[in-house]
């Protein structure tokens, strides 16, 4: 027999989601305010007519127990007057958050504060892209592209398009 998706005892705790699925779904739940510092800083250099190198770092801390560090180098290269290309890879690594687990066994008991969201586990990514812009001064045009890998497995491959225009 079939169980109820939306079933869920007086801990938060539910039943399977589907009879495939084994075990129990139990919510997240995860402190009402977060603090959060970070130090950032780039330093850009010419490397002659219409090329030039950028780097980039950030650590990061925040109140539910996420430590980060982002390098990111990046490259850019003038292809004329209105046209630019930019390179860059970036380097991210964070610890998991206080309240991350990836199971919570129910006989050791639910925590009161927990998530299985993987963005706030530990992982690590490399990130390789490249963007193109292209216009004026008035209005300009971009196109993106970036590859990243992630050591939890959830590997992304993004495009963006943008459009900006000065007022």
């Amino acid at each position: 027999p079939a169980r109820p998706a939306a079933a869920h005892d007086s801990s938060g705790a539910g039943f399977a989601i589907d009879e495939l699925g084994r075990g129990i779904e139990i919510t997240e739940e995860l402190p009402d305010s977060r603090t959060r510092a970070a130090l950032f800083g780039q330093v850009r250099r010419s490397l002659g007519a219409g090329q030039s190198l950028e780097l980039g770092g950030r650590l990061y801390t925040d109140s539910w127990g996420i430590d980060s560090l982002t390098v990111e180098p990046r490259y850019y290269r003038s292809l004329s007057p209105d046209w630019l290309l930019r390179l860059r890879y970036r380097y991210y690594t964070q610890t998991a958050a206080d309240d991350f687990e990836e199971t919570f066994p129910l006989a050791a008991g639910t925590p009161d504060e927990r998530t299985q969201d993987s963005d706030l586990g530990e992982y690590d990514s490399n990130t390789c892209g490249t963007r193109l812009d292209w216009g004026g001064q008035e209005s300009s045009w971009n196109v993106s592209l970036d590859y990243v890998l992630r050591s939890d497995g959830l590997d992304q491959l993004l495009f963006g398009i943008g459009w900006s225009r000065s007022f």
